[in-house]
C-alpha cells in the first residue's frame, strides 16, 4: 500500500547525476521516472539547484576528462624512458626489438589519447550548444512540468534561516553538517520543509530518492546505510501526519519493480552505485584541493603582512609580538598544505 500511495521525491544530486551516467543508465532512469507519472515530484529548492549546477556538472565532465588525458600522457612518457633505459636488456631478448617495441607502445598510446580527446571535445561542444544538444535537460524539464514545489516566500525563507541556525547549534538533523558552507548552507533543510509541506498538502506518505551520503540525513548499522534517520521519520509523522523514507537511487532503481510493475536493468544499477562512489572519491578530491587553494592563498597574505611589519618603522616591540604571531600561524598554515598536499598524493592526485 505505502509503495502504491507515496509520492516520489527526487534530489538534486540524482537529476545532476544523469549527467556523469552512460547514456543507457540515464535513460533507464529517466524512463522510470516516466513511468512514476505524477507521483513524481521536486521540491522547488531542488529545481533551482538542478537549473544551477547542470551546466557545471557538464563542464566538470570535461575537466575529469583533461585529468585523465594528463595522466595517460605521464605514462606514456615514463614507459617511453624505461624503455629507452633497458634498450640493451631488451634487445637481448630474441623476440623483442627496441624500435618496434616503443613504435607499438606509441601506437597504441596515440589511439587511446585519441579516444580520450574525441570524448572530451565531444563534451565541450554540448557544453557550448547545451541549449540544443541537452537531451536530459529537455526530457526532464518535460516529465517534471506541472511537478515541481511552490517556493517559500522571502519572508518564509528568513523564518526557515532563523529556525535553521537554532537547529544546527543543536546538531538537529538535517543539514547540520552544511552549516559552515558559504553557500546554499540552508539547502537540505529548505528541501526537508518543502517536503513536509508538500506531503501534509496531498495526504500522502513521502519516499526521497537521494545520493546523499551525510549522517544528518541517514541511520548507518555496522557502516551500513540502514534508512533513514528515526528523528526525521519521527518530525515528518509529526509534522505531515504521512510515512517517510528514503532510498539512494541505486536502492530505489532495484526496487523499481516494487513501484511501477516493471524491473530496471541491473546493469543501470550497478553502474550508478559504481558511479556514486566514484563521485564521492571526485568529490572529497575537490574538497582538499579548495582547502589547499584556501590556505596557499592565506599563506601569501601572511607572507606580505610580514614582509610590511618587517619593513615598517613603527614600534618595534609591537612589531616584534605581530611577526612572531604571523610567523606562528604561517608555521601552522605551511604544515597545513604540506599535510593535504601528503594526502592528495595519497589519492593519486599528485
Amino acid at each position: 500500500m505505502f509503495a502504491e500511495q507515496a509520492m516520489i521525491a527526487v534530489d538534486t544530486n540524482v537529476l545532476l547525476g544523469l549527467y556523469r551516467s552512460s547514456s543507457s543508465t540515464a535513460d533507464a532512469l529517466l524512463e522510470l521516472l516516466r513511468r512514476l507519472d505524477d507521483r513524481v515530484w521536486i521540491p522547488h529548492h531542488v529545481a533551482f539547484e538542478y537549473q544551477r549546477g547542470r551546466l557545471r556538472v557538464i563542464a566538470q565532465q570535461s575537466g575529469l576528462l583533461d585529468a585523465l588525458l594528463h595522466k595517460v600522457k605521464e605514462s606514456q612518457a615514463a614507459l617511453r624512458q624505461q624503455l629507452e633505459s633497458h634498450g640493451n636488456d631488451i634487445e637481448r631478448h630474441p623476440g623483442l626489438d627496441v624500435a618496434e617495441t616503443l613504435q607499438w607502445v606509441e601506437e597504441a598510446y596515440s589511439s587511446l589519447v585519441n579516444h580520450i580527446e574525441s570524448k572530451r571535445n565531444s563534451v565541450i561542444s554540448s557544453v557550448r550548444a547545451v541549449s540544443a544538444t541537452d537531451h536530459i535537460h529537455s526530457t526532464t524539464t518535460q516529465l517534471l512540468d506541472g511537478h515541481i514545489g511552490s517556493p517559500f516566500t522571502e519572508e518564509e525563507l528568513k523564518q526557515l534561516e532563523d529556525e535553521g541556525d537554532q537547529r544546527f547549534a543543536e546538531k538537529k538533523p538535517p543539514g547540520y553538517i552544511d552549516q559552515d558552507k558559504r553557500e546554499n548552507k540552508y539547502g537540505d533543510f529548505i528541501i526537508w520543509k518543502e517536503m513536509i509541506r508538500q506531503s501534509k498538502t496531498a495526504a500522502r506518505p513521502l519516499v526521497f530518492v537521494t545520493e546523499e551520503q551525510k549522517a544528518d540525513w541517514w541511520r548507518k548499522d555496522g557502516g551500513l546505510v540502514a534508512g533513514p534517520l528515526p528523528a526525521l521519520r519521527e518530525e515528518f509523522r509529526a509534522e505531515a501526519g504521512q510515512l517517510f523514507w528514503m532510498y539512494r537511487v541505486s536502492q530505489f532503481m532495484s526496487l523499481s519493480e516494487t513501484f511501477t510493475s516493471k524491473a530496471i536493468d541491473a546493469a543501470a544499477v550497478e553502474e550508478i552505485e559504481e558511479r556514486l562512489q566514484l563521485d564521492q572519491q571526485a568529490e572529497r578530491t575537490f574538497q582538499l584541493r579548495q582547502e589547499l587553494l584556501e590556505r596557499e592563498t592565506l599563506v601569501a597574505a601572511l607572507h606580505t603582512s610580514l614582509e610590511a611589519i618587517t619593513t615598517s618603522e613603527a614600534d618595534q616591540s609591537l612589531n616584534a609580538d605581530a611577526k612572531h604571531q604571523l610567523r606562528d600561524r604561517l608555521d601552522h598554515e605551511l604544515d597545513m598544505i604540506a599535510a593535504l598536499k601528503t594526502l592528495l598524493r595519497s589519492q593519486g592526485n599528485a
